[in-house]
């Protein structure tokens, strides 16, 4: 996207993100972390989103190794809890909040309400798949820790600007495999339960 004068170019595709803005009679100047945002609204932020969504959704499995006994401190992921065992009733409940996330303009505000809701942050969530309580679980767990550290990278790639760099890993995290298959696959899974 580039600004000269007054007007505007509409946005391009999603990949790659533009990494400048030009305006007339100035040096090109790097995008904001707030203006990177602007653009992927049409483009990037419902994959977001629903990248962080399925951080959580798959998170409800640490029923699992709290029910046998591996991990303690219940009470910190008891909001998660609250989510339904079964995987399509429960990313059909969280459909209204990523609803209510893709709202949104700022990434600290799409991490917050996120944690508000589960009580618990994207980086609380890293430590708890990196628990050696997951050893060998058929759910959630170790095999979720490198897709979260990825999207961890995305998201401050977003809000420090690094265009390229959150180019590269929206193509990348789709790709990356769990314990059943890919990211983008569950998600297409997911996403054909709710309109």
């Amino acid at each position: 996207m580039w600004v000269e004068g007054q007007g505007r170019r509409p946005c391009p595709p999603p990949h790659p993100l533009p990494t400048r803005v030009r305006s007339s009679g100035s040096r090109a100047k790097a995008l904001t972390s707030t203006a990177c945002l602007e653009l992927m609204m049409n483009n990037n932020i419902s994959n977001l989103v629903d990248f962080i969504c399925l951080l959580y959704h798959e998170a409800r499995n640490v029923r699992h190794p709290i029910k046998a006994g591996k991990l303690s401190n219940e009470s910190k992921y008891s909001k998660l809890l609250t989510l339904p065992p079964n995987r399509d009733k429960a990313w059909q409940q969280m459909g209204k909040l990523r609803n209510k996330a893709a709202s949104f303009s700022q990434i600290s505000e799409i991490r917050n309400l996120f944690q508000n809701v589960y009580g618990i942050s994207i980086e609380e969530l890293l430590i708890l798949y990196q628990e050696p309580c997951w050893k060998g679980s058929l759910y959630g767990g170790n095999k979720w820790a490198p897709i979260c550290s990825k999207i961890i990278e995305l998201l401050e790639a977003i809000e420090s600007g690094d265009n390229l760099k959150s180019s590269k890993l929206f193509a990348i995290i789709p790709k990356m495999e769990h314990n059943t298959g890919t990211v983008e696959k569950k998600l297409r899974r997911l996403k054909g339960l709710v309109p």
